[in-house]
């Protein structure tokens, strides 16, 4: 069954930005996000310390709580 048939409310925004993270705790408080889902890359040595890992950037600095998935 799909989220909206049960009454849940989905909105989606499109921010280019360089602060991914910030970008996106910004939106949610902005909005009023009950909760934020987002997916781990799982990513690990070099490619984390290049990158950076959005997700536990996320997780630390949000107020709004996280839905993490694999």
């Amino acid at each position: 069954m799909r989220a909206t048939a049960c009454g849940v409310r989905i909105t989606r925004e499109m921010v280019k930005s360089h602060r991914v993270a910030d970008s996106i705790v910004e939106a949610a408080q902005k909005n009023g996000s009950d909760l934020i889902v987002m997916a781990s890359h799982r990513r690990t040595g070099l490619a984390r310390a290049v990158l950076g890992n959005e997700t536990a950037h996320v997780l630390a600095n949000s107020d709004v709580p996280v839905l993490m998935l694999r």
